[in-house]
């Protein structure tokens, strides 16, 4: 159900990862070491960003990090840049659809669900993302693979 993706409580990313830590269902590190993992598979990028409401900063970074993963052979699921190449369409029948109450949301689940993996990578806002949260801790959830990227060699994106 979409409402899974609303968090109810604030994100505790520390909390998620004890939890997920161990399982098998979390893999964190540069992007480099992630791909192998992801590779041939559909994977939902989580980015701040509300689908079709979007800020054009999120979704540049939706879209860069959509880029790299189809060039690395993962097929990505972005809300936020899917949302945006429907919306700049002619005719799409999406004016009437979008103002349904819950429209986007709903839709954005539907795409999480056929996704085999959450990739969430290390855009500016991401850890106070609702959007971002409600994606990662569904997937912990319903043991789906989650991938953290960590921003720079390290490799530690939880800190």
């Amino acid at each position: 159900m979409a409402s899974e993706l609303v968090p109810q409580s604030p994100p505790d990313w520390a909390g998620l990862y004890d939890r997920a830590l161990g399982s098998g269902l979390l893999i964190t590190g540069p992007f480099s070491a992630l791909t192998p993992h992801l590779r041939g598979r559909v994977a939902y990028v989580a980015t701040p960003g509300q689908p079709g409401r979007a800020t054009s900063r999120q979704l540049r970074g939706a879209t860069r990090w959509s880029g790299l993963c189809t060039a690395c052979g993962i097929a990505a699921l972005s809300p936020q840049v899917l949302a945006a190449a429907l919306l700049a369409g002619p005719e799409t029948g999406l004016a009437t659809a979008e103002r349904v109450p819950g429209f986007w949301s709903a839709w954005s689940f539907r795409l999480l669900l056929a996704s085999g993996a959450v990739l969430v990578p290390p855009v500016r806002g991401w850890r106070q993302a609702p959007e971002v949260w409600g994606a990662a801790s569904w997937a912990i959830r319903h043991n789906v693979t989650l991938a953290v990227v960590a921003p720079g060699p390290e490799g530690r994106p939880w800190v």
